[in-house]
């Protein structure tokens, strides 16, 4: 019994976990797209999502690398 609570509680924090990533990426977009979150166009995001998933190995890690200059300075104005 005391085994069922605990594997519950851990697949709670899991998903609360998942939960809170999933609200930090919807803030990011947001704010890469420069606006609220309820004002995202999702269709043109997932459209250039989907556009740009089989991108080249070079063009991938110049993607990769504008996205973590961002991020940065994101996490530069937070302090």
């Amino acid at each position: 019994m005391r085994l069922n609570r605990l594997k519950s509680k851990e697949k709670s924090l899991s998903k609360s976990t998942e939960t809170r990533l999933k609200i930090i990426l919807g803030a990011e977009v947001a704010k890469a797209v420069g606006c609220k979150v309820e004002e995202v166009d999702k269709e043109f995001v997932l459209g250039i999502l989907i556009h740009f998933q089989n991108v080249g190995a070079e063009d991938k890690a110049r993607l990769k690398l504008r996205g973590k200059r961002f991020l940065e300075e994101l996490i530069g104005r937070q302090e």
